[in-house]
């Protein structure tokens, strides 16, 4: 996790802490955003926004899922049982982050 081990030299532990904290808030609204049946151009705005996010904690796969995730939506494709397999690998990944930083 090389973006997190830059996050822990930039910042103070409690700090990181709290912004895991956001992160599981915010990933968890997004989630239930993207599977409350909106249209696609909105999956795809969070989607988007949601893999950059993700990206920024060093969870790469969970990124690297919603980056698929977007681009099925952008091909107008059924995108529900991603949005699960996201759901869950998201709850795997910060689970393991707060563990790596001791929270």
């Amino acid at each position: 996790m090389e973006a997190l081990a830059e996050l822990k030299k930039a910042m103070p532990a409690d700090r990181l802490a709290a912004l895991s904290v956001s992160l599981a808030d915010n990933a968890s609204r997004m989630v239930k955003d993207l599977g409350s049946g909106a249209d696609n151009q909105h999956k795809i705005r969070i989607a988007h926004e949601l893999t950059g996010m993700l990206g920024n904690f060093g969870l790469r796969k969970a990124s690297l899922m919603s980056g698929a995730l977007e681009y099925s939506a952008r091909q107008g494709e059924d995108v529900d049982a991603a949005v699960a397999a996201l759901e869950n690998e998201i709850k795997l990944s910060v689970r393991l982050l707060n563990r790596e930083i001791g929270s």
